[in-house]
């Protein structure tokens, strides 16, 4: 499992464009907003760092909120709208939270940490999400995605978004169409 230790305001991004930031920190929670990939507005979830065989997820702006099951819907007010309500619910694993197309799964609670398996579109496969530690000014994230769904820091994310960027207008429309154009013949011999 890759371990990230991110501060408020620092993101994680996904291949496909899902981003996960540390928005803040509040005693033994993160609160984590996941943005892109699809999404239409952020989705503020907060993750405790430990619990006793349940963990108490918090999500931010519920409008409607629909039990079936073991699965959650929950589904949250406009992007225009900030009623500044919390909706915590106590979950066990084999729980799920359907938020929008984001499916949060709780598949265990070892050794006081809470994983949460992530489903969306946007990624290849599920990753598993875990907060390690919280401090008052951090928080360790642990990311465990398969080997095809590539994980990235937002500060290197942009530097390589940068880079190709740059890359790119080096290149003309005459070297393009060098490219796309017949092979020279072979070389006699």
């Amino acid at each position: 499992m890759l371990v990230l230790r991110r501060r408020p305001n620092e993101a994680i991004v996904f291949d496909g464009g899902l981003m996960l930031t540390l928005v803040s920190v509040d005693g033994h929670d993160a609160w984590l907003d996941f943005s892109g990939g699809g999404l239409e507005r952020p989705i503020a979830l907060a993750l405790p760092a430990n619990a006793s065989g349940h963990a108490a997820l918090s999500l931010r702006n519920p409008r409607h909120v629909t039990l079936t099951g073991s699965t959650t819907v929950v589904e949250l007010t406009g992007a225009e709208e900030d009623l500044g309500a919390v909706l915590t619910l106590s979950r066990h694993p084999g729980d799920s939270l359907q938020v929008g197309p984001l499916c949060f799964l709780l598949t265990s609670i070892e050794e006081d940490r809470v994983y949460l398996e992530l489903r969306t579109e946007s990624l290849p496969a599920p990753v598993t999400l875990s907060i390690f530690t919280v401090s008052t000014v951090d928080a360790r994230i642990g990311v465990n995605a398969p080997a095809e769904l590539r994980v990235y820091r937002k500060e290197v994310w942009d530097e390589m978004q940068a880079a190709n960027t740059a890359a790119a207008g080096e290149w003309t429309p005459e070297d393009l169409a060098a490219l796309s154009s017949e092979p020279p013949p072979p070389l006699a011999q």
